[in-house]
């Protein structure tokens, strides 16, 4: 095993951060489309603005849960990077 692998948590928090933007832009826009459903009813009365309104509470809700999970996934990305720097700093003397 003489090989050497370097292992940096700057990438995983820089992509963390990408990730976290990502999401916030998603979890908006998402937001605004079931915002838009629901006022569809104001302009157009009839039963398909009805279904869609209907469908888009539903989802909102579950899509609104899905971005929560999504969101505490990132959290624990941050964790393990803050554990395996504290690890690394720990092993900086250490010797195979």
């Amino acid at each position: 095993m003489g090989e050497e692998i370097l292992v940096t948590t700057e990438y995983l928090k820089e992509k963390g951060e990408e990730w976290a933007e990502l999401l916030k832009l998603a979890q908006k826009a998402y937001q605004e489309a079931a915002d838009c459903a629901e006022r569809l009813e104001q302009f157009f009365c009839c039963r398909e603005s009805e279904t869609l309104r209907g469908k888009y509470l539903r989802e909102k809700e579950e899509g609104l849960k899905d971005f929560g999970a999504l969101s505490d996934h990132l959290e624990k990305l941050k964790s393990m990077a803050l554990i395996y720097e504290e690890a690394e700093r720990s092993n900086v003397n250490a010797t195979a």
